[in-house]
């Protein structure tokens, strides 16, 4: 299910004029143990981004033209919301590990990259949304994402009248010709 997730990501910034690469691979060095691969879900560039725009820790569809380079790690937890409590709380930030980053640095040849996460949705009561927004900055995690400002979006952008080679796309097209 991980890859749908990623492929409605992708097709969303695809959708807004961002050039997208997925799946960079890296090596990640453990403690004990030999290591591993990898991966980065996401790596976007805008060929015109917009540096007036200012940038809010929670983005929505109109802020997406203030990013130059991102980084993204797609978490569709969507039985889930982010929140202070969470269990897993340090799985969310591996694509900020000092390996991604050089990864993601090589293939940009630049370092002035965002990393953005997109999961379901924080938490709402303001004290705990506040205190997990201070802990996903204090990770390295510059904006965030929710999934129904992705779903909202393509949604949105979508012709029903014109038919797609994307499953997902294809799929979002029967629901908005029948759904309204």
């Amino acid at each position: 299910m991980a890859e749908v997730n990623e492929e409605v990501s992708r097709l969303f910034f695809e959708a807004n004029g961002f050039l997208v690469r997925t799946n960079l691979s890296y090596f990640v060095k453990k403690p004990k143990g030999p290591g591993g691969t990898s991966d980065i879900d996401l790596l976007v560039a805008n060929m015109a981004p917009e540096s007036s725009i200012e940038m809010p820790f929670i983005l929505e569809e109109e802020h997406l033209a203030g990013i130059s380079k991102a980084i993204i790690e797609v978490k569709g937890w969507h039985m889930e919301r982010i929140s202070p409590s969470l269990s897993s709380f340090d799985r969310i930030a591996y694509f900020t590990r000092p390996e991604a980053i050089r990864a993601a640095t090589d293939f940009f040849h630049a370092s002035d990259f965002k990393n953005i996460l997109i999961t379901s949705a924080l938490v709402t009561t303001k004290k705990a949304r506040t205190k997990a927004i201070d802990t996903l900055r204090t990770m390295s995690i510059d904006h965030v994402i929710e999934f129904k400002t992705i779903i909202d979006g393509l949604f949105e952008k979508l012709d029903p009248t014109k038919s797609s080679n994307s499953e997902v796309l294809q799929t979002l097209r029967l629901v908005k010709i029948y759904r309204g």
